[in-house]
């Protein structure tokens, strides 16, 4: 025995000496626990050279078990007759978790550890069997994944995957197998599962999810099932009846999760930031008044009224430290600060109700003067309303609390919004609110 054999196995050489060459080889079926065939004995016996079967685990003196591979060759005289064998052996411990590694990977899922498109299509073939009969396919698809990712970046999205993986794991059933298909997709195959059991797991899950939050992301998924009961039936069809009613149910309840799911920021906004909600509600008020003097029709005032109390739903991605803090961003600080206006955009745009008005949102920080975030815009590129929040922006800002600027008077913020007129606001528009802030807003007596 080597210095390795004696390590992998436990003994010396001297404590092994004398011994039954198979109490110190000790090696068992790793799946059976049977004892193997001593490779030794074997090797003289047939007096060829042989490897031991896969699945081989060595047992050690102390007990302690390792995966080994090897292989008998047997030593013969110059007269060809045996007269022993060599057996070399190895810890194949790391190869075995590698080569396990690379099998789990081919059929699971990595982020979530469900199984994967390939271990569906294997299961299909393997179950589409008439014992299996009812056979249920249920299909699933999170909504509002690509809002989560455009809006919070992908560790959210990956938080969503995972955490709606966890809500379907929960409802299934031990002979149920739940695969991660696609992006936002995944399928439940539900062997001896009839109408009345599917519509419970489907209830199950609603349940699960209405409940669920992620911070301000609504967790939502739209689910359709169909059921083989009939042999001949081709479960391609089945398929893709599934997945047709699965997008007819996403359509019913895709919209609604991201209304709630924008709602849910601006509250936690204002949670975030104690000055938020009054701030939206003015920046609405003075924008309604100019749309007024520019004679906006009824659908343009409700435009510009939804814009404004939405201009700065992308703040829930700036931390609230840096919301309310009382000193002067730093540089960095100031271009986290600056990337809202993306945000907002992306959220906005993947909700019906509100991509009509993404655009304004994304622009209300552009300058007329082309020296504004985040496309620097020039003039009339800007859309109307982001010029009309702007100004109003800025006077909300300037004459209301915020932590890291003292208070201008309405006077004050009316000069600065004079002097930037033509810079950083539509010189007309700046006359307007200025007008309008006289005759409305302000005390003549203060201006």
């Amino acid at each position: 025995m080597n210095r390795v054999a004696q390590q992998l196995t436990g003994w010396t050489l001297i404590e092994a000496k004398g011994k039954p060459f198979s109490e110190v080889f000790n090696i068992i079926n790793e799946k059976t626990g049977e004892k193997c065939t001593d490779p030794l004995i074997k090797v003289i016996q047939e007096g060829k050279t042989m490897e031991l079967e896969n699945h081989t685990l060595l047992i050690k003196k102390n007990n302690d078990k390792i995966s080994i591979e090897d292989s008998a060759a047997p030593v013969l005289d110059e007269h060809g007759n045996i007269k022993g064998a060599v057996i070399v052996f190895r810890d194949n411990t790391e190869k075995k978790e590698r080569q396990e590694r690379i099998e789990y990977l081919s059929y699971h899922d990595q982020l979530t550890g469900l199984y994967n498109r390939r271990y569906m299509e294997d299961s299909l073939k393997r179950l589409d069997t008439e014992r299996n009969l009812p056979l249920c396919i249920m299909m699933m698809d999170i909504n509002g994944l690509k809002m989560a990712n455009d809006a919070f970046g992908h560790k959210m999205g990956d938080r969503l995957l995972i955490t709606s993986a966890e809500i379907l794991l929960s409802v299934t059933r031990a002979d149920d197998i739940l695969c991660r298909v696609g992006g936002d997709e995944f399928m439940l195959i539900l062997p001896q599962t009839d109408n009345e059991t599917a519509s419970k797991i489907k209830k199950r899950i609603s349940e699960k999810t209405k409940n669920t939050l992620l911070d301000s992301v609504v967790v939502s998924l739209a689910v359709g099932y169909e059921i083989k009961t009939q042999f001949f039936q081709d479960i391609n069809d089945i398929l893709r009846q599934a997945d047709s009613n699965m997008y007819k149910d996403k359509f019913k309840h895709g919209r609604e999760m991201r209304l709630k799911t924008v709602n849910n920021i601006l509250k936690d906004i204002d949670k975030k930031y104690s000055h938020e909600k009054e701030h939206r509600e003015k920046v609405a008020e003075y924008s309604l008044m100019i749309g007024q003097a520019l004679e906006f029709d009824e659908n343009s005032m409700e435009e510009l009224k939804l814009a404004a109390m939405v201009h700065d739903v992308g703040k829930i991605k700036v931390s609230g430290v840096l919301l309310n803090k009382k000193s002067k961003p730093t540089k960095e600080e100031w271009e986290e600060l600056k990337k809202h206006s993306v945000t907002g955009y992306n959220i906005l745009k993947a909700v019906d109700e509100y991509a009509g008005i993404a655009e304004e949102v994304l622009y209300h920080h552009e300058h007329w003067d082309g020296k504004g975030y985040p496309k620097k815009l020039k003039g009339e590129e800007i859309p109307l309303i982001s010029r009309i929040i702007s100004v109003a922006d800025a006077f909300q800002a300037m004459t209301g609390d915020r932590p890291y600027k003292e208070k201008k008077t309405a006077k004050e913020a009316i000069e600065e919004i004079k002097n930037c007129s033509g810079k950083q606001f539509d010189p007309e528009i700046a006359k307007i609110f200025i007008e309008l802030l006289k005759k409305e807003v302000i005390n003549e007596n203060e201006i």
